[in-house]
């Protein structure tokens, strides 16, 4: 308590900060804080966080993230950034495939550049992720192809217009791109 009182004559000293300087009054008031900090009692424990999923909260094409924490409120992180064009797919197994068709590759190609991504589940502890995949495009205004790589082994291109939009695909709806299925290719 006599080096919290310390500190704060120190901090409200203006003659003390003019004879010392900023540079020496922040060393002695960083050696008392820590001096004070040794005799308080422990903090209570921290929040946990138990768990973090992403998914584009507000459809803006920006991917948000949710931080659940045990002993608190939900923290919610919403993407303020400024984003080019984006396409949002949600892809729906029939058949042979899963429906939340977890384990299928998408490659989109958009102004010339190709990108991958897989749908997948269980990504983290105590939720789950949006099951959309999210592509940003950049300046590119069209998507020049989208092949899909579904866990059944169906291999099909989609055609997708228009961009800043999420598209819905069900499986077996595109253009079959190879009628031999992956794991027939496989040695």
């Amino acid at each position: 308590s006599d080096l919290l009182e310390m500190l704060v004559e120190v901090m409200l000293d203006r003659a003390l900060v003019t004879r010392l300087g900023p540079a020496a009054l922040a060393m002695l008031s960083l050696d008392l804080l820590a001096a004070v900090g040794d005799l308080l009692e422990p903090a209570a424990p921290q929040e946990v966080d138990d768990s973090v999923f992403s998914s584009d909260l507000d459809d803006d094409g920006l991917v948000d993230f949710v931080v659940s924490q045990n002993l608190g409120k939900p923290l919610v992180a919403r993407n303020r950034s400024q984003a080019g064009n984006w396409i949002s797919l949600r892809l729906t197994g029939t058949g042979k495939s899963n429906r939340d068709a977890v384990g299928t590759v998408v490659i989109l190609t958009a102004a010339g550049r190709r990108q991958r991504a897989e749908v997948m589940g269980g990504t983290s502890y105590l939720s789950a992720s949006d099951l959309r995949l999210h592509f940003g495009l950049g300046s590119a205004r069209q998507i020049q192809r989208v092949e899909i790589r579904w866990p059944s082994g169906l291999v099909e291109t989609v055609k997708v217009e228009g961009v800043n939009r999420s598209v819905a695909i069900a499986e077996g709806k595109g253009t079959k791109a190879n009628s031999q299925s992956r794991k027939s290719r496989q040695p």
